[in-house]
Parts: C-alpha cells; sequence; structure tokens
C-alpha cells in the first residue's frame, strides 16, 4: 500500500483551480529524473527567452512572469527529489535485537516507564497522522506560494515507497 498516495488522494493540495488530485505515481530512476528535469530545464529557459523578445506585449510579459515561477519551482523540486532521493528504492527491514535486549536488561519499573516495542507501531496511522502531515506543513506548504502548488502537479513523482 502506497500511504503517500492515499493520503493525498484523501486530502489533496489545492490551487487556485481546485483540488490537485494525484495520478498513480511512478518512481523514475535518478537518470531518468535527471534527464526529465534537464529537458524542462531547457525547455523553460527557451521559452523564457522567446517571451524575454516579446516583453513589449502585455501577455508575454505575464507569461514571462510565469515562466519564471516554473523555473523556481523546478528547483524547489529539485531540491526536495534530492532529499528523498535515497529512500525511494528502499525495502528496509530493520533488525531490533540489540535494542530489545537492552530494554530487557532494564528494571521492570524502567521498562514501564519506557516502553518500546516496535511491533506495536500501527505504520499506516504514522505515516496518515504524522509523517505526512510533517512534510506537508514543512516543506509542501512552507510558504503559500504558486511554487508549492505547482511542485505538487510535476508529472514525475519521486516520493519514496514505504513498505510493512
Amino acid at each position: 500500500m502506497d500511504y503517500t498516495h492515499d493520503y493525498f488522494r484523501q486530502l489533496p493540495l489545492r490551487s487556485d483551480t481546485g483540488p490537485i488530485v494525484p495520478h498513480p505515481w511512478s518512481y523514475p530512476s535518478s537518470r531518468a529524473f535527471d534527464a526529465w528535469v534537464s529537458r524542462r530545464r531547457l525547455m523553460l529557459r527557451l521559452a523564457h527567452a522567446v517571451f524575454e523578445h516579446l516583453d513589449f506585449l502585455p501577455p508575454a510579459a505575464r507569461r514571462r512572469d510565469h515562466l519564471a515561477v516554473q523555473r523556481t519551482n523546478l528547483k524547489r523540486l529539485e531540491s526536495i527529489t534530492r532529499l528523498y532521493a535515497g529512500y525511494c528504492g528502499l525495502d528496509c527491514r530493520f533488525q531490533t535485537d540489540n535494542t530489545r535486549q537492552l530494554y530487557r536488561s532494564l528494571s521492570n519499573e524502567d521498562q514501564r516507564e519506557v516502553f518500546f516495542d516496535p511491533a506495536a507501531i500501527d505504520w499506516a496511522t504514522y505515516f496518515r497522522e504524522i509523517q505526512l502531515p510533517g512534510v506537508r506543513r514543512h516543506v509542501l506548504e512552507k510558504s503559500r506560494s504558486q511554487s508549492c502548488k505547482i511542485v505538487a502537479q510535476s508529472p514525475v513523482r519521486f516520493v519514496p515507497e514505504v513498505t510493512r
């Protein structure tokens, strides 16, 4: 189950035109993502240059400004992607033997005070109620600018897939 996709389908980000409902997300390789970013950056640079020469037309100036916002959004997308890229292909299984042994070495009173049982963690609830709202608040909605909204609409999805 992809907790991230489900979360944003249930609680979508919003744009000026309404909710941004995510499509099924793909997880491209780093090479494919870098190629997409390079093509996108080149396209935005060329379009910006064209509209800069048509600056005397009011619609061209607005379009050039919109392209500048898109270039900023692309930089933001790259930054977020680099931050989370290491987690995208992981299917981790963690051993807790040493931590469990340390916990068992505590007195009964200390064990009651410092509870430790990783099997008791409800990962779906954790991601839905803690992790993803934190990402939304501190990464995606850090500023309520158009930047955040366009990042969410990007066709390239590079969000970590979490498995139990």
